[in-house]
């Protein structure tokens, strides 16, 4: 959307209604560049918006970020915070003529945050409102019969991050090598891992990393012919992942979810 001219975003708005808002971070994540929990959401919503016939409101990246405030380069939001700013976002594109806005993140706290902008949204406008949480959506397909070749506890997760930063014409940001002082295993330094038994029976649970590589190291990346092979491969994850979606006929669904509501609507008014 940012790229339109306003008479080009009004061409728009006279035909369709849809716009896919990513919400990021700007966080530690071991080596990889502090935003790339921004770019893989912009990357899924742009390919999303081309599916879907829809446009894509971008540079999202302050939210709340979690475990990983100890990073000096992570900015740390609160939950309030964030949920206002996204709540006169969403406003705002209603006012302009968005009746279908669908939400995107790539951020496992970010539930936090979007999901009940989306309950408190439709509450008060009546406006279908959709929230994808690609990150536990890509699981959801990973885990599929179809998707079950794909490994997102390994390289694969790191891939998908370098196709979004080539998506975005910044695969060069993504660095080819790291300092010595960083260890680029791809391993996590695990300063969690005896706590996981706690988040068996918890909704929630707050915690911090205790090294800045225990969240999203930088795999070992040797040369800029690898880092290119590695974003072509999670490009065709992510192509596989946005047909399985069929975000196209979600967002048709959304029109009947629409009407339905309305009926709803008329029936009991004092909703």
């Amino acid at each position: 959307m940012t790229r339109l001219i306003n008479r080009e975003a009004e061409a728009y708005l006279a035909r369709r209604d849809v716009i896919f808002i990513p919400i990021g971070t700007t966080e530690m994540h071991g080596a990889m560049p502090l935003d790339c929990e921004t770019v893989l959401p912009e990357a899924i919503a742009m390919l999303m918006a081309e599916r879907a016939d829809g446009l894509v409101l971008p540079h999202l990246p302050y939210f709340y970020a979690g475990a990983t405030a100890n990073g000096r380069g992570t900015l740390q939001m609160s939950i309030k915070t964030g949920y206002d700013y996204l709540y006169a976002v969403a406003k705002a594109l209603i006012r302009q003529g968005f009746r279908r806005l669908v939400f995107v993140s790539y951020h496992a706290p970010a539930k936090l945050t979007i999901a009940p902008v989306v309950r408190d949204l439709f509450a008060e406008t009546h406006i279908p409102v959709l929230y994808v949480d690609a990150f536990l959506s890509m699981y959801k397909y990973t885990t599929s019969p179809v998707g079950a070749d794909i490994d997102m506890s390994g390289d694969h997760a790191y891939d998908l991050h370098l196709a979004a930063y080539d998506l975005l014409g910044r695969l060069d940001d993504v660095p080819v090598t790291t300092c010595p002082e960083l260890d680029c295993s791809g391993k996590m330094a695990g300063s969690t891992a005896h706590l996981k038994v706690m988040r068996d029976l918890t909704g929630e649970w707050p915690m911090y990393y205790a090294d800045e590589m225990d969240h999203m190291p930088t795999p070992v990346i040797p040369s800029e012919a690898v880092r290119a092979e590695r974003a072509a491969n999670g490009r065709r994850i992510l192509d596989r992942f946005i047909d399985w979606s069929k975000i196209d006929e979600v967002v048709e669904a959304m029109n009947e979810g629409d009407r339905y509501h309305q009926e709803v609507f008329e029936k009991y008014p004092w909703i």
